[in-house]
C-alpha cells in the first residue's frame, strides 16, 4: 500500500513538472514570437520610410527639372537678347541678306557682293558675322553684318528694314571698308574712321536718327575707339 502511493504521489509531481515545464516553454516561445513579429514590423516600416523618401526626392527632382525648363523656355521667349542690346534672333526680312551674303561668299562673286552693298575686300574679312541691333534707337532692330577686332565691333553694313505693301524690304543704310570704317558708339552714334591717303585722314562721329538719317556731329582728333561698342556676332559661315 505504501509502494503504490510513493508510487502515485511521484507520478503526480512528475506530471505536475512536466505540466509546469510546458507552460513556461509554451510562454517563452509566446514572448519570442511576439519581439520577432515587433522586429518585422519596425523593418516594414523602415522600409516603408526609405520608399517615401525616394519618392520624395524624385519628385524634387522633376520640380528641378521643371522649372529648368521653364528657365529655358523664358529664355527662348526673350529673343536670346545679349548682354550688349544685340538679339541672336533673326528678322525674317534678313534671313535673305543673309543668305545672299553667305552665297556670295561661297561662290567669290564679286558683282553680287557688290550688289548687296559690299565692298570687295570683305572677302578677306576675319570673324565676320551679323547681329541685329537697334543702332539709330527707334525700337526697331537692323541687321549689322560685322567684324570682329576684339574690344570693338567694325561694322561693315547696315540694314534696315522698310514696309511697303508687298511686306517688308531691306536697305542699306551704311556700308563700310578698310578705308572707311565704321563703329557703333552709345547714344545712336557712329564712329567713322576714314583714309583717301597718308595726308588726307580723319575720324568723324555721326549722330543717327528714327528715319535713319546720318548727321555729321563732330570731326575728332582724338582716339575714341574705348567707346565703341563690341556686338555678339553669329558667325556668318
Amino acid at each position: 500500500m505504501k509502494r503504490r502511493l510513493i508510487r502515485f504521489l511521484m507520478i503526480s509531481m512528475t506530471t505536475l513538472m512536466l505540466c509546469g515545464c510546458g507552460k513556461q516553454y509554451t510562454t517563452e516561445i509566446s514572448l519570442d514570437e511576439i519581439v520577432e513579429s515587433k522586429d518585422r514590423n519596425e523593418t516594414n516600416f523602415d522600409e516603408k520610410d526609405d520608399v517615401e523618401e525616394i519618392s520624395i526626392g524624385s519628385s524634387d527632382n522633376e520640380v528641378v527639372a521643371d522649372l529648368k525648363h521653364a528657365d529655358e523656355s523664358s529664355d527662348e521667349n526673350s529673343e536670346n537678347q545679349n548682354v550688349d542690346g544685340s538679339s541672336e534672333m533673326v528678322d525674317d526680312a534678313f534671313r535673305l541678306v543673309i543668305a545672299e551674303l553667305q552665297r556670295a561668299l561661297n561662290s567669290d562673286d564679286e558683282a553680287m557682293l557688290t550688289s548687296l552693298g559690299f565692298d570687295i575686300e570683305i572677302k578677306w574679312a576675319n570673324s565676320l558675322g551679323y547681329a541685329e541691333y537697334d543702332y539709330d534707337g527707334d525700337g526697331i532692330n537692323e541687321l549689322i553684318i560685322g567684324e570682329d577686332e576684339g574690344t570693338r565691333t567694325f561694322v561693315w553694313a547696315v540694314y534696315e528694314k522698310y514696309q511697303t505693301g508687298d511686306g517688308w524690304n531691306t536697305t542699306v543704310a551704311v556700308s563700310g571698308y578698310a578705308r572707311n570704317r565704321y563703329y557703333l558708339m552709345d547714344g545712336n552714334r557712329l564712329l567713322n574712321e576714314w583714309s583717301a591717303g597718308a595726308a588726307d585722314c580723319g575720324t568723324d562721329i555721326y549722330k543717327l536718327d528714327s528715319a535713319g538719317g546720318k548727321f555729321l556731329e563732330s570731326s575728332v582728333y582724338d582716339d575714341y575707339s574705348s567707346q565703341c561698342i563690341k556686338l555678339t556676332l553669329q558667325p556668318i559661315y
